[in-house]
C-alpha cells in the first residue's frame, strides 16, 4: 500500500496549493481543481525548479493539522483561546503597590523584569482570533516550526525576549530548585492560604486545591495576606500564573510556580523567556494532538499565549501588520487608555 504522506526528499519546493492573499494565507482551490482534472497526483508540497542544491527534508503531513484538514482527515472545530490578555484593574491597583514598595523595584532589576511588570499594568491585547486560528494550525510538531506557503517561520528565544520583555538567561537551573529552610517555610504558608481560600469544589484530582486570580489578588491586597513576610513571592505566582504560564486552568494560581516565585522573592534571576518558550511550543503541541483525538467532535480549549502569537504575527507578517490603521487615526477615534476594537479595517489593538 502506497503511504499517503510522502517522506522521502525532493528538491527545494515551492507550494502551488497556497498563494498569500489579503495577509491571510490561504488555499488555493482553483489549482487543486485543475490539477484533479489532469489526474495529477496531490500532495501538500510540490517541487519548483531543479536546481544545484542538495535536497531538502520535508516534514510528514501528519504533523501538521492544516495538511490533514485539507486531505479530509478531519473537519475544522472551533478553538477557544483560554488565555486572557486582557487588561485586569486589580492587577493594575496591585502591581502600581508593590512598584512603590522600598526595595521591590531593585529585586524586580536583578530578576530582569521590571520592564515587563510596569507594562503588565495596562497591557490590552485583542487578537484577531481568524488569523490565530490560522496560524496555529499550520504547527509541525516534529520541527516546531509553522509551516506557510514560502517556508518555515520559528518562534524564537529572540522573539520572546523582545516582546515578552523575559530574561533568557539566569542564575539559577529552575528545574531542580533546592529550597532552604526558611524558603520551605514560606512554600507551606504559601500552600496553607491556597487551601484556605480555595473552595471545595476546586480541589483536583492529585488532591491539590486551586484559587483563582481575582482570590489570591484580594488575599495578598487588602485582605489578610496584605504586608505578609511572603507577599512578595505571592505577587511574583500570581505574575507567572497570568503573564507567563496562562494561568491554565480556569485562570488559577499554579501551585507549581511556588518555587519559582520563591526565588524570584530573593532576587534570584530565572530564565524565564525558555520556559515561557518551551510552554508554547507544548501548548501548540497539545491543540495539535488535541484536534486529532477530539476526531472533530467538540470544541477546543487551548491555553496557547494569546499575546505571544498576536505581537509574533504582527512582526513577522508584514503584509498583515501594515493593513491596521495609522496610529493617528486610532488617537482620534479611541483615546489611547481605552485602545481596542476598532472599526473599518482596523483588526487589532493594544495599549
Amino acid at each position: 500500500m502506497v503511504d499517503p504522506y510522502p517522506t522521502n526528499r525532493v528538491q527545494p519546493y515551492y507550494d502551488l496549493w497556497y498563494t498569500f492573499h489579503n495577509g491571510f494565507l490561504e488555499f488555493n482551490a482553483w489549482l487543486v481543481k485543475r490539477a484533479l482534472k489532469k489526474q495529477q497526483d496531490l500532495v501538500l508540497f510540490k517541487a519548483f525548479k531543479r536546481s544545484d542544491i542538495s535536497a531538502a527534508w520535508l516534514p510528514s503531513p501528519r504533523n501538521i493539522t492544516r495538511a490533514r484538514l485539507e486531505r479530509r482527515d478531519l473537519l475544522p472545530v472551533p478553538i477557544h483561546f483560554a488565555f486572557s490578555s486582557g487588561k485586569m484593574e486589580d492587577w493594575s491597583g496591585w502591581a502600581k503597590e508593590m512598584l512603590f514598595e522600598n526595595g521591590f523595584v531593585e529585586i524586580l532589576r536583578a530578576v530582569g523584569i521590571l520592564k515587563s511588570v510596569t507594562v503588565s499594568q495596562t497591557l490590552q491585547i485583542s487578537g484577531n482570533v481568524e488569523c490565530l486560528y490560522r496560524l496555529v494550525r499550520r504547527w509541525c510538531t516534529s520541527t516546531h516550526t509553522f509551516i506557510l506557503a514560502f517556508g518555515e517561520v520559528i518562534v524564537t528565544l529572540e522573539d520572546v525576549a523582545n516582546l515578552m520583555l523575559l530574561p533568557i538567561v539566569g542564575e539559577e537551573d529552575p528545574r531542580p530548585i533546592v529550597l532552604t529552610s526558611e524558603e520551605r517555610a514560606t512554600l507551606i504558608a504559601l500552600k496553607k492560604v491556597m487551601r484556605r481560600n480555595a473552595s471545595a469544589s476546586s480541589r483536583s484530582w492529585r488532591g491539590e486545591y486551586n484559587i483563582d486570580f481575582l482570590t489570591w489578588m484580594g488575599y495578598f491586597q487588602t485582605g489578610e495576606g496584605k504586608d505578609s513576610p511572603y507577599e512578595r513571592a505571592a505577587f511574583f505566582m500570581a505574575w507567572l500564573s497570568k503573564f507567563v504560564f496562562g494561568g491554565f486552568l480556569n485562570h488559577e494560581i499554579m501551585a507549581k510556580c511556588i518555587p519559582l516565585a520563591i526565588q524570584m522573592a530573593e532576587g534570584v534571576k530565572l530564565p524565564l523567556a525558555p520556559l515561557m518558550l518551551g510552554t508554547l511550543y507544548h501548548m501548540l503541541g497539545l491543540l495539535h494532538f488535541d484536534e486529532i483525538l477530539n476526531a472533530s467532535y467538540y470544541i477546543i480549549e487551548s491555553h496557547v499565549c494569546l499575546s505571544l502569537l498576536q505581537m509574533f504575527a504582527w512582526e513577522r507578517f508584514y503584509p498583515y501588520h501594515s493593513s491596521h490603521v495609522t496610529t493617528g487615526k486610532a488617537l482620534k477615534e479611541y483615546p489611547m487608555a481605552k485602545c481596542g476594537y476598532t472599526s473599518g479595517t482596523s483588526q487589532l489593538a493594544c495599549s
